[in-house]
């Protein structure tokens, strides 16, 4: 759980980092959060910017995305702590 809350938190932060450029879409940002969970293997990852469109979205104004992912299907073992849980992770950042 370690390893996937680590990823989660990459991916966020990645997306994140995108979505606050000025010249940034919502489908860029989804595009790097992708490419992070997929290439760390996160299985059914979900993503959320609290922006419509970041593009639309004014200099100086925080602009968040969160990852998650259940435990369930993202561990090696029974998962008897984590068991039916998901882990969220949200990166904030204010627009450039």
């Amino acid at each position: 759980m370690v390893y996937l809350r680590h990823s989660l938190t990459i991916a966020s932060y990645e997306g994140i980092r995108v979505a606050i450029n000025y010249d940034s879409t919502n489908p860029k940002v989804l595009s790097r959060c992708n490419t992070l969970i997929e290439a760390r293997k996160v299985n059914d990852a979900e993503i959320s910017i609290n922006a419509a469109d970041v593009a639309a979205v004014p200099r100086g104004t925080p602009v968040a995305v969160t990852v998650a992912a259940p435990c369930d299907s993202n561990t090696l073992i029974s998962p008897w702590f984590f068991g039916g849980k998901t882990i969220a992770v949200t990166t904030t950042m204010v627009k450039e």
